[in-house]
């Protein structure tokens, strides 16, 4: 966050315009908030890569460093 200043002064008879750039200092409450939305992110990629591999009707599922043989659940009803 960048703070900027126009400071009109009189010098001399002359009006002098001094722009001023204040950046503070990083703190612990802004380092929390970008820690915690990443693994906000995070958490929700993983739900949502689980929940596609849920739904999938492969019977051998290989995922980054996930691997899984399964079997399909057969619905009795008839519904898919």
């Amino acid at each position: 966050m960048n703070h900027t200043f126009q400071i009109q002064a009189l010098e001399q008879g002359k009006v002098i315009e001094r722009i001023v750039f204040m950046n503070p200092p990083e703190n612990l409450g802004s380092m929390g908030v970008f820690i915690s939305s990443v693994l906000l992110s995070f958490g929700g990629f993983l739900a949502v890569l689980f929940s596609s591999l849920r739904n999938s009707r492969c019977s051998t599922v290989d995922c980054l460093c996930f691997k899984c043989d399964r079997e399909n659940l057969v619905s009795t009803d008839g519904t898919v």
